[in-house]
């Protein structure tokens, strides 16, 4: 009779675990954004400032109902200034990206989901980087692409029917290749670089790391 009813309460929470949480053929829209700023002054005089701008957002379509597929386009800016007189430096960077995602959902408590999305990426970059020495300029320019994949878990609270707050613990497993090419305004010269790379935040878990979102749930129609 225990054994029946452990039985039956197994596939009881079984049933609730695989149930639909969405509807299939349900639309997604993602976004996100991403700001940070720091000032420094040393005892030396020398000041850096820095600045980070972070923009993502994606379209998807449940094609069962805890399965997500889509597609995602990103951009990303950050500068830099330094000044320790009469010396200079200048840093801008900029990246614009395209992924594929397929993210999963389960339920953890009432309106309470968690999430792991896997997403294969493309991304462009141009970046310069300006030197001022003794009131001579230098200005490097570096421009490359590159691909990737990625493993990002997190959770999402049902606000309503609509709307999907989303908290991210990003690049859990990162494996990526990049190409650069870079030139120098006071030279002929030309670097060109290829890298392969393979890293987890899980060594280096920060605010950096950890990403804030929403969903907007749309009708099937």
């Amino acid at each position: 009779m225990k054994k029946t009813i452990l039985l039956a309460t197994f596939a009881l929470l079984l049933t609730f675990v695989s149930k639909a949480q969405f509807e299939v053929g349900q639309k997604v829209i993602n976004g996100g954004i991403s700001l940070s700023t720091s000032k420094s002054t040393s005892t030396t005089n020398s000041t850096q400032t820095f600045f980070g701008f972070g923009l993502n957002s994606s379209f998807g379509k449940f094609i069962t109902p805890n399965h997500l597929i889509g597609f995602g386009i990103n951009y990303t800016n950050s500068s830099q200034h330094q000044e320790s007189p009469p010396n200079l430096y200048k840093t801008n960077s900029n990246q614009i990206g395209l992924n594929y995602f397929s993210t999963y959902y389960h339920p953890l408590a009432k309106n309470f989901y968690w999430f792991i999305t896997w997403s294969a990426s493309g991304n462009y970059s141009f970046n310069s980087y300006n030197t001022t020495l003794s009131s001579v300029e230098t200005i490097q320019k570096t421009n490359g692409f590159g691909v990737g994949i990625a493993t990002t878990p997190g959770i999402s609270y049902k606000l309503n029917k609509r709307i999907l707050l989303n908290a991210t613990l990003n690049n859990i497993l990162v494996a990526s290749f990049t190409s650069t090419r870079t030139t120098y305004s006071n030279s002929s010269q030309v670097d060109k670089y290829n890298s392969f790379g393979l890293s987890s935040s899980l060594n280096n878990i920060n605010l950096g790391n950890i990403g804030i979102g929403f969903s907007i749930l749309l009708n099937k129609k």
